[in-house]
């Protein structure tokens, strides 16, 4: 009987605090589109001034190497792998599907626009791969902890994920892209806005999402201003990249429905992990 008084409370709670979240997302990505263009242009000042030699190459060489494909499809299957543990099939198969649609219109955009990149972009300061491959080890590793304490039998979800992600984002990079006119749209910046936008849609219900969300967003506007200080990109397409990325994954959600990537109430949580 107390467990259905529970519940009962608990319900309107949930539903109350749905359209608290569904704004609070809607006003925070205002403010991310209006304070977007304000650091790409300080960004941008840098970019076309004589600013290619210096400390900002040593960070933005950092983002910009932890923002490819090597670092991205492991936090993607992590985020994946812990929507799966909780058994929310729809939001981790919305998150796979933004974050693979986004990967492919970036390449058809590339091959459309055929835009050449600029003269000078500063190719020497990617971090060493072996570094790479150890942030990408720490993310596994802390991707697997917090998968197993959610759900100890679910171990096996990340490698899964994982393996699915890599295969997924090899299969976009078949669409031909003629190298060196392949500036617009910036692909680092989409791909990692993609899952910035894709985790902050499915993290009500989920504190640990909404903190990966934070992160991520802040890390894709790190990479995109990477890309314009080490010179591979202009303002405009760094902009494009993140419109893309926008433009898919909120027309995604409205397709699939927000309630079906909602997380499950306080209430419903409790009770599983007590069983």
């Amino acid at each position: 009987m107390e467990g259905r008084i529970r519940r009962v409370a608990g319900t309107p709670q949930r539903d109350a605090a749905g359209p608290r979240a569904s704004r609070g997302l809607a006003v925070a990505i205002v403010l991310g589109l209006l304070a977007a263009p304000v650091a790409l242009a300080g960004a941008g000042v840098v970019w076309l001034g004589p600013a290619h030699t210096g400390w900002i190459l040593w960070p933005s060489g950092a983002a910009s190497s932890l923002g490819a494909g090597t670092i991205r499809t492991a936090i993607l299957a992590v985020v994946a792998s812990v929507l799966l543990s909780e058994r929310r099939w729809w939001a981790a198969g919305y998150v796979l599907a933004s974050s693979t649609l986004v990967h492919v219109a970036s390449r058809v955009g590339k091959r459309f626009w055929s835009r050449s990149r600029p003269l000078d972009p500063q190719t020497g300061w990617a971090l060493p791969r072996f570094v790479v491959i150890a942030v990408l080890v720490g993310v596994l590793i802390v991707g697997l902890a917090v998968v197993t304490d959610r759900r100890r039998s679910a171990w096996w979800l990340l490698p899964f994920c994982w393996g699915a992600a890599v295969v997924v984002d090899q299969l976009a990079r078949l669409i031909p892209v003629a190298p060196g006119s392949d500036s617009f749209p910036s692909g680092h910046a989409s791909n990692t806005m993609a899952i910035a936008l894709a985790v902050a849609m499915v993290a009500v219900g989920s504190p640990r999402l909404r903190l990966l969300a934070e992160g991520a967003a802040g890390f894709a506007v790190l990479v995109g201003i990477s890309r314009l200080t080490l010179g591979f990109h202009r303002p405009i397409e760094v902009l494009g990249g993140w419109a893309i990325a926008l433009a898919i994954t909120v027309g995604l959600r409205q397709l699939v429905g927000a309630d079906r990537l909602s997380g499950p109430s306080s209430s419903s949580v409790s009770k599983e992990r007590a069983v």
